[in-house]
This record gives structure tokens, C-alpha cells and sequence, in this order.
């Protein structure tokens, strides 16, 4: 005899608890996030100013032999040349990356991080952060208004520029940053004029 199976309400509702489910760790996964309760998802852009390319979460941002900068939403992200920056997470307008190595200046609200240490730029604020990663230093100064630098159980509010080791004991020292008279003061002019 043929056996009969009727599919009942909670099957269904199962079901589409289940792609419901898929569908938003696969957005979330790649960069998508919800649009205001439209329904629909919209993916943030990341855009390379110089080639227009876009760029997705875990992408590396590159400048080799010239300075290069890319827009995250209303965030501008300036590199120096030899520079390495990872897009770590683009989620409900949290912008966090990774300095790997190198000389950036961030202009709007970013979270940058290096290895335990994390430096939250507040939205209307631009700091220069450079990573030696051959030393294990990192040299953050405050451009436009104050910083907040985070590492262990630490919180530090920084007014101006200091370096910090980036391994423990995260020893500090305040250092002098006067953009003009950087060994980097052309990076710094030309970030001036994009």
C-alpha cells in the first residue's frame, strides 16, 4: 500500500525559519546588512577612490609604490606607500580594520586594530596611526580631537600623539607628531588635498 504523508503547518514553518536562518549568515558573512525595514539587503561599499573598485570584507587594502585612499560609507581611509589594511568587519555602520603594517590616516568613525590593541575614532575625528611591525611599536596621534586607544583591561583617552608597544607590557611614551616636519610630510600634504 502507498503510505500518505501530509505536510503540516510546522513543517513549513520550519522550513522557512531555516532559510530565513541561511540567508542571513550568508549576508552577514559577506558584507550584507539589513536596509532599514525595507526587507531588502544592501551592501555597504567600499570603494578603491583611484580604480573605483569595490572591496569586501576581509579584503586587503594595498598601496605599494603610491599612496592610494577608499571611501567606507562616509569614512576616508588614506595610506601611505608600503601599507597593508585588512577590512575585518563592515556591520550596522561598525567599520573595523586591521593595520598590518605601515603609515594610514583615517578621516570619520573607524575602529582600527593592532594585534591586542584597538584605536576608535570617534565620527568627525582624523588620526595618522603608523605600524612598524618589525619593532612591535605603533605611533597614534590625534589630528582633529581626542582618540580612545584600548588593550587588555585598559581604556586610555589620548589627547595627543604617543607611541605604544604592541606586544605586552604595552609600554607608552608621548612623542611629538608635527605633520609639516614628518619624515612622511608629503603623505600628509597629499591626504590634504583629496
Amino acid at each position: 500500500m502507498y503510505e500518505i504523508k501530509f505536510i503540516t503547518i510546522n513543517h513549513i514553518l520550519v522550513a522557512i525559519i531555516i532559510i530565513l536562518s541561511i540567508t542571513i549568515l550568508i549576508g552577514h558573512s559577506i558584507g550584507y546588512k539589513w536596509a532599514g525595514g525595507s526587507g531588502i539587503l544592501e551592501k555597504q561599499i567600499v570603494t578603491d577612490m583611484q580604480t573605483g573598485d569595490v572591496l569586501n570584507r576581509g579584503e586587503i587594502m594595498e598601496a605599494t609604490d603610491q599612496y592610494k585612499y577608499f571611501t567606507i560609507e562616509k569614512t576616508k581611509i588614506f595610506l601611505s606607500k608600503n601599507t597593508q589594511v585588512k577590512l575585518v568587519n563592515l556591520h550596522d555602520g561598525q567599520i573595523d580594520l586591521q593595520l598590518i603594517q605601515g603609515r594610514m590616516v583615517a578621516n570619520g568613525k573607524v575602529n582600527i586594530s593592532v594585534r591586542d590593541i584597538d584605536v576608535i575614532i570617534p565620527v568627525n575625528s582624523k588620526a595618522s596611526i603608523v605600524h612598524y611591525s618589525w619593532l612591535d611599536e605603533l605611533e597614534i596621534a590625534p589630528m582633529t580631537s581626542n582618540l580612545i586607544i584600548e588593550y587588555e583591561n585598559q581604556t586610555l583617552e589620548l589627547e595627543s600623539a604617543i607611541k605604544i608597544h604592541t606586544l605586552q607590557p604595552y609600554e607608552y611614551s608621548n612623542i611629538e607628531f608635527n605633520k609639516t616636519q614628518s619624515s612622511e610630510a608629503d603623505f600628509y600634504l597629499w591626504v590634504e588635498t583629496q
